[in-house]
């Protein structure tokens, strides 16, 4: 004969069924956890080792770009040298000598010129120009074109209205040996009379592709850096890469201007490096981005 079920049976029952319906949200709530966690902990460590690792890569690499930095400079400051000292010799070389007395001598101050900067592929070309704009000699040519007027020189001007002894500029001029168009920037030094007046130019032209080239070469012929020569203000001299546009020198970037003159007190100081060569524009920049 059956029986009617004891009530604390019932009881039980419905106790049982209470707790697990309690622990059923609370097992998906730990699995939702765990889920949450198997994405979040393996990002986060892969955050952090991404984050060191660029940290790590940064300082190789801005290691690598000081170092880059530090050789350009010695180099430019050697090409710099070197180009004020054969302006200097050449100045030397024609002493006190008249311009009718440098005419008559012209062949053989042009052959001694010459023999100064054959062993140097750096230097393109040297000449000297008078106090008027003409020119007197030149190392690669002869005899000079005294019909060139030079006057409207950025240099020329500088040195004819204040007492100068160095100027750097950049231009783009025909080449003797090709024919084309080609980026070079001057070291030109200041000729004085006995009375210290104004008495004409020396100029020595430093090629672009040398330094172009010299910067590939240092740089491996990366394509992920660029490198520049830099006036005070700004100018760009020579870089690397070539521009195969044959434009005019880009006007002066006072932004430049300014972080080079605040070079000293930037955090620019292991991009930069600078070399006084004169007090107009005679300063160089070697700078690596």
């Amino acid at each position: 004969m059956a029986t009617a079920p004891d009530a604390s049976n019932k009881s039980a029952a419905s106790g049982g069924r209470a707790n697990r319906a309690r622990e059923l949200p609370d097992a998906v709530g730990m699995l939702r956890l765990l889920l949450v966690a198997a994405i979040l902990v393996p990002l986060s460590l892969g955050s952090v080792a991404a984050y060191l690792s660029y940290r790590d890569s940064y300082a190789q690499a801005a290691a690598a770009a000081s170092q880059a930095v530090a050789v350009a400079t010695e180099n430019t400051n050697k090409v710099l040298d070197t180009h004020l000292l054969i302006a200097a010799r050449i100045n030397d070389l024609l002493g006190a000598m008249s311009d009718d007395q440098i005419h008559a001598s012209e062949k053989s101050l042009h052959d001694r010129i010459a023999e100064q900067i054959s062993r140097l592929p750096e230097v393109a070309a040297a000449w000297v120009i008078d106090a008027q704009g003409r020119e007197l000699v030149s190392a690669r040519v002869y005899p000079v074109n005294r019909d060139l007027d030079h006057s409207g020189r950025e240099d020329f001007s500088a040195f004819r209205k204040t007492d100068a002894p160095a100027y750097v500029w950049m231009l783009r001029a025909r080449s003797l040996d090709t024919g084309d168009y080609q980026p070079y920037f001057t070291v030109s030094l200041r000729r004085a009379d006995a009375d210290g007046h104004f008495n004409g130019v020396v100029v020595v032209a430093v090629s672009g592709s040398y330094f172009a080239s010299f910067y590939n070469s240092l740089l491996g012929g990366s394509g992920h850096y660029a490198a520049s020569v830099l006036r005070d203000d700004g100018t760009v001299l020579a870089r690397f890469p070539l521009s195969a546009n044959p434009t005019p020198a880009a006007r002066p970037d006072p932004l430049l201007a300014q972080a080079i003159a605040d070079q000293a007190h930037s955090n620019l100081d292991d991009r930069t490096s600078h070399h006084d060569i004169g007090h107009t524009g005679g300063r160089s920049a070697s700078w690596l981005h």
